[in-house]
């Protein structure tokens, strides 16, 4: 008899908890990073937009959408179900402060992508020393 055993990947784990505060699987979601900004996508196929709920507190993002439990099927007898219903939320702490006012979100066949900007680092500058007239 064979058993699987799952083993996180050392590598992977520090990477894991610094994005996810939430563990547990609602809907996948990806977060990538770019030059200059995260891309989050999540699939959410069937969900329409105005039931998904797209909040950034900090650097934390927050997704959550609700799908309606009777949509389809009332009274069905079902052998065997996978699609997911209810009420579903993930959050992700980004690793860095990010531009809140340049954020955008668009859904496309059942990909959710939000665009988060980096914010402006306070960047380094050179400060010019004056002298005083005395």
């Amino acid at each position: 008899m064979y058993k699987l055993i799952h083993r996180p990947s050392l590598f992977n784990a520090p990477l894991r908890r610094s994005f996810a505060s939430n563990v547990s699987m609602g809907f996948p979601v990806d977060v990538a990073e770019e030059s200059g900004r995260y891309l989050v996508q999540a699939a959410l196929p069937g969900v329409s937009p105005e039931d998904i709920e797209i909040t950034l507190e900090g650097r934390t993002l927050t997704i959550a959408t609700e799908e309606d439990k009777e949509q389809d099927g009332e009274g069905a007898n079902y052998i065997w179900r996978e699609r997911m219903r209810g009420a579903w939320q993930r959050s992700f702490r980004l690793p860095q402060a990010v531009d809140t006012d340049g954020v955008e979100a668009e859904i496309d066949q059942g990909i959710l992508t939000v665009s988060i900007p980096k914010s402006e680092v306070v960047k380094s500058r050179q400060i010019e020393v004056k002298a005083t007239d005395s």
